[in-house]
């Protein structure tokens, strides 16, 4: 009972402000009306014909050239990508915690596997897998020519410290990816 009185009480001050409202409208100035009276009549001037302008041929026609990919310092092609929010962390063990951090790790990590338009599983970092029949022990063979940007080759040891990190007790992500 005391929740309907709360509920007619609102409906009252609802409807009391909206009447207030519509009486302070209706009790300002009113706007003014635009004079709709006929323009000056001038002499009526003499009507000339024009020429009609030729058609255009091909050797009129320009034809515009594609502007040139922009390049940054080193001469090689730029991509930018426009994000709404604050990058936080560029480390893909932790993007899942930001979505720019998501989409913007993305674009600079793989992983061992994606997932194609099919759900499907697809090779990355990883050339193939197996997988043993109770499913809980993965096999994956890396690909030999991977390299990280200093020239050192991708490793299982690097497979192995990511893991770890994951399974880690105080990782801040989600426990599901450990």
């Amino acid at each position: 009972m005391r929740n309907y009185r709360w509920q007619l009480l609102a409906l009252v001050i609802a409807a009391g402000l909206f009447f207030v409202v519509l009486l302070l409208r209706s009790t300002s100035s009113p706007t003014p009306t635009p004079d709709i009276s006929p323009p000056p009549t001038t002499e009526a001037s003499a009507v000339t014909p024009t020429e009609i302008p030729p058609s255009p041929t091909a050797a009129s026609i320009v034809i515009a050239t594609p502007l040139p990919m922009p390049t940054g310092q080193s001469g090689v092609p730029t991509f930018t990508e426009a994000l709404i929010g604050q990058v936080q962390r560029l480390n893909p063990v932790f993007a899942n915690l930001n979505p720019v951090d998501r989409d913007i790790t993305s674009l600079i990590f793989e992983g061992l596997v994606a997932i194609d338009e099919y759900g499907q599983p697809v090779p990355r970092l990883a050339k193939s897998w197996t997988v043993s029949s109770d499913g809980r022990e993965y096999v994956f063979e890396l690909r030999d020519d991977v390299l990280w940007q200093d020239g050192i080759p991708f490793t299982a040891s690097d497979v192995a410290y990511t893991m770890a990190i994951l399974r880690a007790s105080d990782f801040p992500g989600d426990e599901a990816l450990g």
